[in-house]
């Protein structure tokens, strides 16, 4: 089975001048694999779990040694030091992109980890999506003032020029070999506090084309599914969802909201995740589901909750990255019924710390306090 994979935001209703922070966990990425995980167990207590320097200092050949070759096995955990991870991004099974907080970008598989010289993110915010001999980059460059797309290989880099009106980069999703961009823009002498946001489309070959633009609205999270396209907004403090049917978009809102940490897609069900509000306080966390393209929706509030993050699906079946009250595993799969129960294989995880967590096409990857593991979702599955 093959997971449909979310896009990412880091996402506030609050407007650009809101930094959009994710937790940060004492991670690093001088990592090395040790042995004890066996499929369907889940990763064994942490203690004693050695850690290892780097061993290579190539990071584009461990790159293309997991993109030509991966083999599906329980990795971890993993103890890991140096400067903290601020997120990951899966490159496959095998391998993993780290980005830490010094804004430098390193990636680890079992060959060994490395850094990418030269390679810096934003602080603020940064999105990084493989593809096949490299991996895109968007991020915002502080001494512009303005935010960067750029596909980084081996051979070089190549920027993508983005519209002159383009503020921030909200949130962005993988689309074929290209991505798809949300960002706030403002026109010359904009006056009122709320920007528009723009949807935009990059191929390959770095053409751009804008999608749609959303009025008084920040775009929070954006999933594609082949030639669907699902977005989440906030619009003055209202969650809403505008999505493709045929040639047309079709918006439904939904109600208060100060983020949308999640949002995906695998053809007609759509699956959204928000933080209810109240006076500006988060009360609940409400998943919104649709298994019918998006025609109607059916909502699930999960008071004291909060979403991590949705990072795709498993067999059809949506995977959410939450923390629910008295939890011990933050892996948690969608019923039928709308109710979400805890993914059989996921590994035990502390309810007091952040918990970072991201699908690959047999396995999810999970790090929290300084460990870091990969959990096998099946024990045939094999990417390739």
């Amino acid at each position: 089975m093959r997971p449909a994979l979310a896009g990412r935001a880091l996402t506030s209703g609050a407007g650009p001048s809101v930094l959009r922070l994710v937790a940060l966990i004492a991670l690093s990425a001088t990592i090395a694999p040790v042995s004890g995980c066996t499929p369907g167990g889940g990763p064994p207590p942490v203690t004693g779990v050695p850690t290892a320097a780097p061993s290579v200092t190539d990071p584009w050949a461990v790159l293309r040694d997991a993109q030509a070759s991966c083999q599906s096995t329980a990795l971890g955990p993993v103890k890991v030091t140096g400067s903290p991870v601020k997120a990951i991004t899966a490159v496959d099974d095998c391998a993993v992109l780290l980005t830490r907080i010094d804004n430098s970008v390193w990636i680890w598989s079992p060959g060994g980890a490395a850094s990418f010289p030269g390679v810096q993110v934003s602080v603020l915010l940064s999105f990084l999506f493989p593809v096949p001999g490299g991996f895109w980059v968007a991020a915002y460059d502080a001494d512009r003032e303005r935010p960067f797309l750029r596909l980084l290989r081996s051979s070089g880099s190549a920027e993508v020029v983005l519209p002159a009106d383009l503020i921030e980069i909200d949130a962005a999703a993988a689309y074929g070999d290209g991505v798809i961009i949300g960002g706030s823009v403002r026109a010359p002498g904009y006056s009122t506090p709320e920007p528009d946001s723009v949807l935009l489309a990059v191929a390959a070959d770095g053409t751009v084309t804008t999608l749609r633009r959303f009025a008084h609205s920040t775009i929070a999270g954006i999933a594609a599914d082949g030639a669907r396209i699902a977005v989440g907004v906030i619009d003055r403090g209202v969650v809403k969802v505008s999505h493709t049917s045929g040639d047309q978009w079709q918006e439904t809102s939904f109600g208060p909201g100060g983020s949308i940490p999640g949002i995906v897609m695998d053809g007609d069900t759509v699956v959204v995740l928000y933080h209810e509000q109240q006076s500006g306080a988060v009360v609940a966390m409400v998943t919104e589901t649709s298994r019918d393209g998006g025609a109607t929706w059916t909502p699930t509030r999960d008071p004291d909750a909060y979403g991590g993050g949705l990072l795709g699906f498993w067999d059809h079946v949506p995977v959410g990255n939450l923390a629910m009250p008295g939890s011990q595993v933050s892996l948690f799969t969608l019923s039928e019924s709308n109710h979400w129960e805890p993914l059989g294989k996921a590994p035990l995880t502390d309810p007091e710390s952040a918990v970072l967590a991201e699908m690959a096409p047999c396995g999810v990857w999970v790090a929290q306090d300084g460990t870091f593991s990969h959990v096998p979702l099946s024990d045939t599955c094999q990417p390739g």
